[in-house]
């Protein structure tokens, strides 16, 4: 069995990492509804800096989706990719961030094949003509 992995629990700074100024500007209060918070538009830089600072397990996934670990090589090879997903607040006991899915635009025809690639079995999977794409794991 694997060991799970000691979360850094400083919310504060995971949230200003990930939300910065639109945070305070936006929500003024705790923005957590059900102790939950979600995000849109990760990339790969801060994905990274939350798995190299324990705000993220590495092998964390949601329910059938790939691994955190999974999402970062994507993103990492394909800088027109956000990763979607959200935070747990630290009252809860299931304190965590979840990767659940992944966004582009501006995307060469390349970047969607390796997208189809990647994300062909999202519970839901677009592309569209304008050059955008998403996929969500339930």
């Amino acid at each position: 069995m694997l060991e799970q992995m000691e979360m850094n629990m400083d919310q504060e700074l995971r949230d200003s990492k990930l939300f910065r100024p639109l945070w305070a500007i936006k929500y003024g209060g705790d923005p957590y509804m059900g102790g939950v918070m979600r995000f849109a538009e990760m990339d790969y830089d801060t994905l990274q800096w939350m798995v190299d600072n324990r705000f993220a397990d590495p092998e964390e996934r949601q329910n059938d989706s790939p691994s955190i670990s999974e999402f970062l090589k994507f993103l990492k090879l394909l800088p027109n990719f956000r990763a979607i997903g959200y935070v747990v607040d630290k009252e809860r006991s299931d304190y965590r961030l979840s990767v659940e899915g992944i966004t582009g635009d501006n995307l060469a025809a390349i970047d969607i094949i390796d997208f189809v690639n990647f994300a062909r079995e999202a519970d839901e999977f677009e592309i569209n003509l304008d050059g955008t794409c998403r996929a969500w794991w339930d």
